[in-house]
């Protein structure tokens, strides 16, 4: 596995890691997006598909705000 971060902690001005860190995302965006389709229309088969829906979604805006109360200090 490579290590994808590399370029993030190798960043040598504040506009190279945040370019850095974005191509992260845009390479973990583009490989989730299948699995995130694949539950959003699985999710009216049944109630435990919506629930994953529904905390994936939550998950996902929880990120997307800055949330980290779900992780330690």
């Amino acid at each position: 596995m490579t290590d994808r971060l590399r370029p993030v902690r190798r960043g040598r001005t504040p506009q190279a890691i945040l370019n850095a860190y974005a191509e992260v995302c845009r390479i973990i965006g583009g490989r989730a997006v299948e699995v995130f389709e694949v539950v959003r229309r699985a999710a009216d088969e049944g109630p435990e598909l919506a629930d994953l829906w529904e905390a994936m979604q939550r998950n996902r805006r929880g990120s997307h705000h800055g949330d980290r109360s779900h992780r330690g200090p």
